[in-house]
């Protein structure tokens, strides 16, 4: 008897059991697996968002404030079950444990759709579906969704074999819930229901009368929504006012399809509301109401993109690889991370790539076979409605499990379609299935730079953080140091690492790893600062630097240096004016900032390297001189005054300061060629000599390096000849040094 068939003699009341508590077990072991881990017991990001949401809930009362930017479902269940007496602990293992039973409603659903053996399949696969058991284990609304959409495709499924009026309308009202939860799912209240009419307009029953009970659940749920944000929010806002906006972070220019938005947007919902706003108000000139900030920015998305639409559809088929990609893209919880310290999540579950891969292959064997009908179509429905919607936002690993409901039915099916054609040894099907199979693998294995390791390190620079407020320092070192093997461009986890060397009194780790900091991103002021700070602490003991650490004076400095969340919105806004060429507006934006701190380096940083571009000298030489004035620590305003002065021949006015630079960060060759330069056209030949042999010692093998080498030697040999043909020679593009300071 044939494997698939023996399925046929379980027991469904016995396989049914057998499977919650699979489910169970997993999820169960899974939490006693990490419920130690730092990083599980904090709340990150969204998770900190809703917790702090639910608390205001429950302080300053259930109607809530102003219109929701963000779906509010999961908060207000959250509240209440706060009221109740859970922390969030035990919120946690509450999921764990609901969670246990979407499998079986999956089960029914590939049931109605395809078969009992298929059935079977897609609920253990649902069972030990690993992201579905790492995402119920957080504070997010990731697993409310997923259930909710699971439970609106299979009420459809029952009401399409049994057409009942109440069926219908429980229908409605279950995607309402989900439209709650996620906003984007009032998307496919019109999908659905054309398919409710179509479906039923061939036989006895009444259509009319069967779509209009589902949307009737549907606009019960979310009107009572819409209800209280005209009556409280003053706006006609259906659900959330969020959807513009987050369609502009998904296509505007500047998006990378995933984590990167519009450049005056922090990626966290109560500031990218906040963010959006102010922008908005300020294009316009007027204060606006949340539903004319979402109709701005969607507008101005439609506006960016039709003037470009090749961009657009590049952009699209970019998320759409990025949705299926065997790779997941994490803006809070890092799966790879759990994966690590989880048996069940490293070798006893299943992911998402296996999963994408058939379900595409399903289709597209559903497709190529035309084996649709009513229910497949439903199944399809969700699948495709739901890959758009995502595709024109931004996509992150925990938006896809909406997908789940459809894809685990749809691969339990190429499984057994699969199995079935091997076993038939029909030649024609097991070469189309395998021919899609292997197209899809490729497809969802293609490599996206910059996302493969970014969430992977950005896990461990988290978990260095939490070791960091604690002060165990030691394990905070061993995780920055983690974060950095896996990707040395951490930035974040560079600077942690530095100033967690320096707290154990290793000062000139601290340092080198400061200035390694620096060369990566040498536009962030507080770098230098910090900086001096370590040199400062050289000598000293782990208790005394501790001490000196806690000087009012420094961390004065330092807030000095700080914007308010105003001047902030102002700052970002003028280096993004600044970069598409927008000069006038850009000053206005950090004249703002220098209105309220006059000497702020941010502000004066960047209007001298505008006032630079714009060949007005002296306005940007004024900007420097006034930076340095009040911090001389930060090297990049020293560098480019440097240049101003060079560049107005003011040679012997520019060598102190480059001098200086090269005291401190010798490791910047670009400051020491200058220096050279300035040395040679004063007439200082020698001391010009001695900076180029110092590049020359530096420079490693390379054939860039080993080019920077042979120029300079010969630029030397002219010199040390007195020969004029090439000593005032300028080299160009030969410095390994990534960026200036310019």
């Amino acid at each position: 008897m044939p494997l698939l068939n023996k399925l046929d003699n379980v027991k469904p009341r016995l396989f049914l059991t057998v499977v919650f508590l699979l489910g169970l077990i997993w999820r169960l072991v899974y939490f006693l697996e990490i419920r130690k881990d730092l990083l599980f017991q904090a709340l990150l990001f969204d998770a900190r968002y809703y917790h702090q949401w639910a608390k205001s809930i429950l302080s300053q009362g259930w109607l809530g404030k102003g219109i929701f930017f963000v779906s509010p479902l999961y908060a207000y269940l959250l509240a209440l079950l706060y009221r109740l007496g859970f922390s969030p602990q035990g919120v946690k293992i509450l999921q764990l444990i609901i969670d246990a039973f979407i499998p079986l409603l999956i089960y029914f659903i590939t049931l109605k759709v395809f078969n009992r053996r298929i059935a079977i399949i897609s609920g253990v696969l649902a069972a030990i579906y690993a992201p579905a058991i790492f995402f119920s284990g957080f504070i997010l609304k990731t697993q409310l969704e997923y259930l909710l959409t699971t439970l609106t495709i299979l009420l459809l499924l029952l009401s399409q074999e049994k057409p009942k009026t109440h069926l219908w309308f429980l229908s409605g009202i279950s995607l309402g819930l989900f439209t709650l939860a996620k906003d984007t799912g009032l998307v496919l209240a019109l999908p659905v229901a054309v398919w409710i009419y179509l479906n039923l307009k061939k036989t006895p029953l009444n259509p009319k009368k069967a779509t209009l009970s589902f949307l009737a659940g549907v606009i019960l749920v979310v009107g009572i929504l819409t209800l209280r944000n005209i009556i409280i929010g003053k706006d006609w806002v259906l659900t959330t006012w969020g959807g513009g906006v987050n369609f502009y972070y998904g296509n505007c220019r500047e998006s990378d399809g995933a984590l990167k938005g519009p450049d005056f947007m922090r990626l966290e919902p109560e500031y990218e509301e906040i963010d959006a706003i102010k922008e908005a108000q300020r294009l316009t000139g007027r204060p606006l109401k949340p539903s004319s900030v979402s109709n701005f920015w969607l507008r101005m998305a439609i506006r960016e993109n039709i003037t470009d639409p090749g961009r657009f559809l590049l952009h699209l088929l970019k998320k759409l690889g990025l949705l299926f990609n065997r790779v997941g893209i994490s803006d809070n919880y890092q799966m790879a991370y759990f994966r690590d310290r989880s048996l069940i999540l490293k070798y006893l579950s299943v992911d998402f790539w296996p999963i994408a891969i058939l379900g595409l292959t399903a289709i597209a064997i559903i497709v190529w076979l035309r084996l649709l009908n009513p229910k497949l179509n439903l199944i399809l429905i969700f699948f495709f409605t739901h890959t758009l919607v995502l595709c024109l936002g931004h996509i992150i690993d925990r938006y896809r499990q909406v997908l789940i409901p459809s894809l685990i039915p749809l691969a339990a099916f190429a499984l057994g379609f699969v199995y079935n054609t091997i076993e038939q040894k029909d030649r024609k099907k097991i070469l189309l299935s395998f021919s899609f199979l292997f197209v899809f693998t490729l497809l969802t294995a293609l490599h996206f730079p910059n996302f493969d390791q970014m969430p992977y390190a950005d896990a461990y620079n988290q978990l260095g953080l939490l070791y960091h407020e604690k002060r165990q320092y030691p394990q905070a070192e061993n995780a920055y140091r983690k974060a950095l093997e896996i990707r040395p461009a951490h930035l974040w986890a560079r600077q942690n690492l530095a100033d967690c060397l320096l707290r154990q009194g290793k000062t000139e780790e601290s340092i080198k790893e400061y200035k390694n900091a620096i060369l990566y991103r040498p536009d962030v002021l507080e770098l230098y600062l910090f900086l001096d700070r370590a040199k400062k602490m050289q000598g000293k003991t782990p208790g005394e630097i501790e001490l000196a650490l806690q000087d009012d004076l420094l961390l004065k400095r330092i807030q000095e240096l700080n914007l308010s969340e105003e001047l902030s919105f102002n700052y970002r806004l003028g280096l993004w004016l600044f970069r598409n060429s927008r000069f006038d507006e850009a000053i206005k934006q950090f004249n703002k900032i220098l209105k309220q701190k006059p000497n702020s380096p941010f502000a004066l940083l960047n209007l001298g390297v505008i006032y630079r571009q714009k060949k007005e000298p002296q306005k940007a030489i004024s900007c420097y001189e006034g930076l340095l004035m009040e911090f001389p620590e930060i090297l990049p305003a020293r560098y480019n005054l440097a240049m101003v002065l060079m560049s107005e021949s003011k040679f012997n006015e520019a060598i102190p300061h480059l001098e200086q630079i090269v005291a401190i960060f010798p490791e910047f060759m670009r400051a020491q060629f200058y220096l050279g330069t300035a040395y040679q056209k004063t007439g200082q030949d020698q001391k010009a000599i001695e900076q180029y042999e110092a590049i020359i010692e530096r420079s490693g093998n390379s054939p860039q390096e080993r080019l920077l080498n042979e120029q300079l030697r010969e630029k030397i040999w002219f010199m040390e000849r007195k020969d004029t043909s090439l000593k005032n020679a300028t080299l160009q593009n030969i410095f390994l040094d990534r960026r200036g300071f310019e």
